[in-house]
């Protein structure tokens, strides 16, 4: 098994974990996602291996001759499972596509803010990634790569139906919008449930952190469009906005109101995360997203004195894959949470 300094995969930080965009305390990322695909080709789950290895090649010759956005290839048929996991932990590979090898590849550039993932569902899945509140950048970035690629490949597209894709939910723009959301202050005032219930009738929908079928771990959650046919990519993405701000709206009241309300519970709640992560000798990985989420709204009331940028990189650091890729191999659960633990107790120790 790969160690850290053999492995393929780069395990730093994306630019927007990084970063703090706009909105940053409640609105952790912003993403556009499209789906493509090449016509008079099989969709990925019908075509063969020798056809999928041809569509590869093809994407790959294409994609390569952008040399001004540095991407790089990443096969999936040479790296490893752990390998694998870590990108789907940065959420720059779907979970299905993890499960994959032959004739699929990944394309990163160095900030990790492009991810292009060949033969997934679709031929291309292609997202961008920004800091914060940016749907209008990743938009702008996502339109603008989609044009250059629209020059060199023929796209599967309809008049009356828009992009073609394997699944009827993507047809139309084939643009998928999100926001990855921290919503502490409507988790621990109840209010969230309610929330999630009447997000639908928006046309948008709620995920947990790894987006569809992932629960919400560290009440940390993904809002998207539904609907893809019949709108515009302006009007998705506006409609998202329109939402959003209510939400984050509700959410910074809601801080207030439960500090103002129940501040010794409040701050008890944030100290004792602190306590254990700094202190604990065995550490789940639900568990210390829940308390690094107590930690990030520590940090927004301004009673704990730590960086943003830490908190983010100890969350996806402690991941399963993550913690067994810079222990040099694969780790039973249990000596996992032995690990996770002895990471927080060094980096927290001067907190």
């Amino acid at each position: 098994m790969a160690n850290d300094s053999e492995s393929r995969i780069d395990l730093e930080l994306g630019s927007w974990l990084k970063e703090e965009g706009k909105s940053s305390e409640v609105v952790i990322s912003s993403r556009i996602r499209l789906a493509r695909n090449l016509s008079s080709r099989p969709f990925p789950n019908w075509a063969q291996e020798e056809a999928l290895k041809d569509i590869d090649d093809e994407i790959a010759e294409v994609l390569l001759e952008f040399g001004r956005t540095g991407l790089k290839r990443y096969n999936l048929a040479e790296l490893n499972d752990l390998e694998k996991l870590t990108l789907v932990e940065k959420h720059l590979l779907s979970r299905q596509q993890s499960r994959e090898s032959g004739g699929r590849s990944v394309y990163l550039n160095e900030e990790q803010t492009i991810s292009i993932m060949s033969n997934e569902e679709d031929h291309l899945r292609m997202q961008f990634i920004a800091p914060g509140e940016e749907l209008d950048t990743a938009w702008q970035e996502a339109s603008s790569f989609d044009d250059l690629l629209d020059e060199r490949l023929d796209f599967a597209f309809d008049r009356k139906y828009g992009y073609l894709t394997a699944c009827p939910t993507n047809l139309g723009t084939g643009l998928r919008a999100s926001v990855m959301l921290h919503l502490p202050g409507l988790s621990l005032a109840g209010s969230i449930k309610k929330l999630l219930g009447s997000i639908g009738k928006f046309g948008l929908t709620f995920r947990g952190l790894y987006g569809e079928g992932s629960e919400a771990e560290g009440s940390i959650y993904q809002l998207s469009n539904q609907v893809t046919l019949g709108r515009s990519e302006e009007e998705i993405i506006e409609s998202l906005e329109s939402v959003l701000g209510q939400i984050k709206s509700q959410e910074k009241k809601t801080r207030a109101e439960i500090m103002a309300e129940r501040e010794a519970e409040i701050k008890d709640r944030i100290f004792r995360a602190l306590g254990v992560l700094k202190h604990a000798y065995s550490l789940a990985s639900m568990e210390s997203v829940r308390l690094i989420s107590l930690l990030l709204l520590g940090r927004c009331y301004g009673i704990i004195k730590i960086e943003r940028e830490k908190l983010f990189k100890l969350l996806i650091k402690t991941r399963p894959a993550h913690l067994q890729l810079l222990s040099g191999g694969s780790l039973p659960p249990e000596e996992r949470d032995l690990k996770r633990a002895e990471i927080f107790r060094r980096e927290l120790a001067g907190v």
